[in-house]
């Protein structure tokens, strides 16, 4: 190697090194850049809440129990044949009634085995037909028809089987609701048992309270009871009692569900609470904590308690409710710090600051 290329190899060499180093340089400045934006929650600021102490105080008025709505119907649609979608009628959101078309699946090969299938049992037919014939003139053995009608019930079956598979491959709605989910799209090649979409009807809804066993059997399937909601509060509506639990929970209380209509002119939604009344006075004392201190549902009712400024998600048990203050049956002792304002900024095991208790 001459002087010339050992110089021009160097300075090519050096140029290499150098643009690597400037491009290591410059990317952990922009990495430093972009980490200096991202949030990070600074852990000495605490989450503002404000508490109630638990205690035992006089409950009184109408017996009150309070529920979460729920959809009247919610299902899955899933696919029932292989294939591409080749047509997509449904948007989320979007508000459908029974019989509307979800999508259609591409069902040409199909439609070919039909045309075979149609043709076999054409054939089979003449077969029986003309069998049928020489059989009574006894120019053939009635084994040949027997046969003959065998086939024509095999070729009828493919036939059906094959119309069924067509019909599948246009997937409609088996009742109106609002699409509240879409997992597919046009051009998705779908397989049996894919799930397209769901449906929710809350054109009813069910309202799910917990009943106590000492007033169990004061209600029965069929039963009107007046329902209050937060959204309409000056409006009663009409709940019927359709189901009540068999068996009650180790509270000893006992599911009950009360269908509701959902009007245009009142809309409920799904999640919203309700409270039902039953044709009682209460009067005694009970372990109450404000009604906005739950969260979840009431089949699941949670509150965040606080200790050593430390917020704890702890699951209860509710009763009765007389408006603004609901029983806790079982979860929490007298003395025990509820938050009742601030639970959206909490997760369990946050670090809070008590602004003030009640």
């Amino acid at each position: 190697m001459n002087i010339k290329s050992l110089v021009t190899t160097l300075i090519i060499g050096s140029s290499v090194v150098g643009l690597t180093i400037f491009t290591g340089f410059t990317l952990l400045s922009n990495k430093e850049k972009v980490e200096a934006k991202v949030y990070r929650k600074n852990p000495d600021i605490k989450a503002l809440v404000k508490t109630h102490i638990v205690k035992a105080q006089e409950l009184s008025g109408k017996l009150q129990f309070l529920g979460t709505f729920q959809p009247n119907r919610e299902v899955d649609i899933l696919a029932e044949n292989n294939g591409k979608v080749i047509f997509v009628g449904v948007a989320k959101g979007q508000n459908i009634s029974a019989g509307h078309i979800i999508a259609r699946l591409d069902n040409d090969l199909i439609q070919a085995q039909m045309i075979a299938a149609q043709a076999n049992y054409d054939k089979a037919l003449i077969d029986v037909k003309r069998y049928e014939n020489v059989v009574a003139g006894d120019a053939m053995p009635k084994i040949n028809l027997e046969n003959a009608k065998l086939g024509l019930k095999s070729a009828e079956s493919q036939l059906k089987m094959l119309q069924k598979q067509i019909n599948t491959t246009t997937i409609i709605a088996p009742f109106g609701g609002v699409v509240t989910a879409k997992m597919f799209d046009n051009g998705s090649v779908l397989g049996i048992g894919t799930p397209l979409v769901k449906i929710t009807d809350i054109s009813q809804l069910k309202l799910t309270v917990n009943i106590p066993e000492k007033e169990i059997n004061t209600i029965q399937i069929g039963q009107v009871l007046k329902i209050k909601t937060d959204l309409y509060p000056e409006t009663e509506l009409n709940g019927t009692i359709i189901t009540i639990a068999s068996k009650g929970d180790q509270a000893h209380n006992f599911e009950t569900e009360l269908l509701v209509n959902n009007t245009m002119a009142m809309p409920l939604r799904a999640g919203m609470y309700g409270t039902t009344f039953l044709n009682r006075e209460i009067s005694g004392k009970a372990l109450l904590i404000p009604r906005n201190a739950l969260i979840g549902s009431a089949k699941k009712p949670q509150v965040y308690i606080i200790k050593n400024n430390i917020a704890t998600l702890k699951d209860i048990t509710t009763g009765v409710t007389n408006g603004e203050m609901i029983q806790v049956t079982n979860g929490l002792n007298e003395g025990d710090e509820v938050v009742f304002n601030g639970q959206i900024n909490l997760t369990d095991n946050t670090p809070v600051k008590v602004e003030n208790s009640k």
